[in-house]
Parts: C-alpha cells; structure tokens; sequence
C-alpha cells in the first residue's frame, strides 16, 4: 500500500526533526569550534575528583563546551563566593550547601522550569517542597540524605555474644556496659558506646520524644521533650559507656577499641579508607525501639547551584550541564556513595549498587522517619553545643543547663530570626 505524497512529506519532516534533536544532543566536533568556558567552584576534593571526570564526558558530549573544575578551600569558599558574586564575577556553577542558604537569599538564579519541572522534582525528589522549596522555586540541586547511626564492631559484638545494635536506648546502656572493658587499675580499654563526641545524638533524642528546636518566636527546644532528652543523655553518661570526662581512655573506633559509635554516615567514606576492622552499620536506638514519632535528624544536602550574574548564554549552558549530570543514574549513584548518603530519588534505593552496603539499606529505612529542620542558623549550632558540653562537664543539672541554653537561644533568635526553617512539616509515612 503506497503512502500519499503528503505523509511522506510528513513522515520525512519529522525524521529530519528527530535527527536534528539527536545532532544536538552529540554535537561532533568542528574544527576551529568556538568553546564556551563554563567554570565550577567545589571545596571537596573526592567530589572534585567526580565532577572532572563526568566534565571529561560531557564534553565529548558537547564539545562546543569546557568545563574547568576548580578547589576552593572550605575556609575560603563562601567569603570568595560572596565577593565574586558581588562584584559579578561569579563562577557559573558553584556547589552548596543548604546551611548557607540565608547568607546568600537573593544571589542564586532560580532552576528553569523547562528543564526541571517542579511537579516532575516533587514526584522523583523525596521532602522535595520542604528541603528545597521555599518560594515556588529552587535554587540548588537536591543531593542525598545523610543522618546520625550506629557504627559498630562485628567482631568485638560476636565476641561478647551481642546479637547486634540494640533497638532502645534503654537496650544500649544494658549493652554498652557489656561492652565496655576495663584494665585491672580501672583506667578503659575498650569503650562500648561512644556517643558524647557529638552533639547532633542529643537533637536526634528531641526529635525522638516529639520535640523541635524552633517555636513560634524563640526556641522550642526547652518544652517538654526536650527536658526527657536531657534527662535520658544524662542517663547514657552516668552509665559511664562513653569516652567522656572522668573516664580514662585512649583508642578510637577506626583501631578497634570502640564497640559502638555514633556518628553521621559520612564516617563511612573515612573507614573505608582509614579501617581494616569488620564494620557494619545500624539504625540508631529510640525511645520505644519503632520509627515514631521520629528517629532524629537528617541533613538533606544540597548540590549545585548557578549564582546570579553569570550572563545569560553561560547560565543556560551550566544549567544544561547540572541536568545531564544529575539525569545520569551512575553518577548520581556514585556522588552519594562517595559522601555517605543515600540519593535523594528513592526510585534508585533498591538498585543493588546501592543496598549492597550496610550504611545505604539503614539509610533508606531511617531517612523516612527523620526531620528535616531547614537551614539551621550558626547560634542554634552553637547554643546546642553549649548545653551538649555542660551535660558532659556535669557541673550544671539537666534542667539548669536546659534553661540557660532557652535564654541563650532566645537571644540568638532575637538577634537573628531564622529564615526557612521547615521542621513543622515533618510527615513520616505510616509505620
């Protein structure tokens, strides 16, 4: 059956249309091709590492682009940012972290929608409108969740016949004083549960009774749920598990001296490099040993942005380069597993490149249950550093220490009212 002349025409039209989207996509080089210079600001040199040599492919891809990939160091970064930014000189893509984002409301250019649907972001990116955004636009990339877990010894575990992590912080301090070893002089070995090293275990146990950090006009972090986190971190140090004031030890968890510790789940990029004992990853505990009404914290980090300024041929190009990075599943894949986190697309979590690790499968099981508080400000961080070290020092009671931490909050609220903070729209999925 012959086709009428004017579908062939038809038909071949929108071949040639489909061949030229395809050209444009794999442009082939030319020589004497002009080339349009895209340049990256990161500070962390195995992302660094990461972002060159996917820069390497996408210019095979486009070789009418290049892409400099240059280290700023962490303490460098964000005051150079600024002044580029400032004086219009920025870089065109510039990792970032969410943490940052108040400093710098006004100075990032917003996602297009052509290229990153929000609806189609709400539907791929898990707490996508509570992390990322705030005004009916995004400004940054929505990297991988990390929280705080229990990274423990498998071999010291087995030795001492514990099945594994317990489920309950009531468990752990039974536990952790199984685990803990002490020389004949009364000096300590091996420490069973190291968890007074950091600060974020005690925001995690106000999260764990119901609480928040933030009220209506000050802090909330005083009210009721968070003088039963006190009271219990308080109860975990007088068990005398944890390297600590007063306990007398030298060894880390990397040797293999500690049976258990808390940290977040970048730790796991650094024992992969540092560690040869048998580590393996658990949820952390929680009052009643279940998911609710949360299991702590997270950190929903960030990825790239496009600081304003930068003209708008090259802000195109850079947001292009952000989408075929990001679209690529192995690079995403193999961004989050570099720092400890789990990708923020929860289509990806059950891909066995993903949950063949410990830490990834306890991500995805916990991330659901954990708060995201938003961009929490440097006095918040520095208030909660204050009452965490005055529980540890135990030179102060819990209540003492809880009410001056609420004056020094308020005042920090007073001072810098917090912007964006999104913590009241925690939902966890049903149990």
């Amino acid at each position: 059956m012959s086709l009428p002349k004017k579908s062939v025409r038809l038909i071949l039209n929108g071949t040639f249309i489909v061949l030229m989207a395809a050209a444009l996509l794999v442009m082939p080089a030319i020589p004497g091709m002009a080339k349009t210079k895209l340049t990256l600001w990161d500070w962390h040199e195995p992302r660094v590492k990461l972002f060159e040599e996917y820069a390497r492919l996408y210019e095979k891809v486009r070789p009418d682009v290049e892409i400099d990939v240059v280290t700023v160091p962490w303490n460098e970064y964000w005051s150079k940012l600024t002044v580029a930014i400032v004086s219009k000189t920025p870089p065109d893509i510039a990792e970032f972290h969410n943490e940052q984002y108040s400093n710098f409301d006004g100075m990032l250019t917003p996602f297009p929608e052509d290229l990153f649907p929000l609806e189609e972001m709400r539907k791929k990116y898990i707490m996508f409108d509570q992390a990322f955004n705030f005004d009916g636009k995004f400004y940054y990339f929505p990297d991988g969740i990390m929280t705080g877990v229990i990274f423990y010894n498998v071999d010291l575990l087995n030795q001492a016949g514990i099945a594994g992590v317990p489920a309950t912080w009531d468990d752990m301090i039974v536990v952790g004083q199984k685990l803990t070893r002490r020389n004949l002089d009364g000096t300590v070995r091996q420490i069973g549960f190291n968890f007074a090293n950091d600060a974020g275990v005690l925001v995690d146990m106000i999260y764990q009774y119901g609480g928040r950090l933030f009220g209506e006009k000050g802090v909330a972090f005083h009210e009721d749920p968070g003088k039963k986190a006190v009271q219990l971190f308080d109860r975990l140090l007088k068990a005398r598990i944890s390297v600590q004031p007063g306990v007398e030890f030298s060894g880390n968890f990397e040797n293999g001296q500690i049976a258990m510790q808390y940290t977040w789940t970048h730790y796991g990029g650094y024992l992969r490099n540092v560690s040869k004992i048998h580590w393996e990853v658990a949820p952390l505990p929680t009052v009643t040993g279940g998911n609710l009404p949360a299991r702590g914290r997270n950190n929903y980090e960030c990825g790239l942005s496009v600081p304003v300024g930068v003209p708008k041929d090259r802000q195109r190009l850079a947001f292009e380069f952000i989408k075929w990075l990001y679209d690529n599943d192995e690079f995403y894949i193999r961004l989050n597993q570099a720092l400890g986190r789990i990708p923020g697309r929860p289509s990806l979590w059950s891909r066995p490149e993903v949950m063949k690790n410990s830490m990834f499968r306890v991500l995805a099981q916990q991330v659901p249950y954990t708060v995201y508080a938003g961009p929490i400000p440097g006095w918040m961080w520095e208030t909660i550093g204050i009452l965490h070290q005055d529980l540890i020092n135990g030179t102060k009671s819990p209540m003492v220490a809880l009410e001056e931490a609420r004056q020094r909050g308020d005042a920090g609220w007073r001072q810098y009212p917090p912007k964006y903070i999104v913590e009241h729209k925690y939902r966890p999925p049903a149990n």
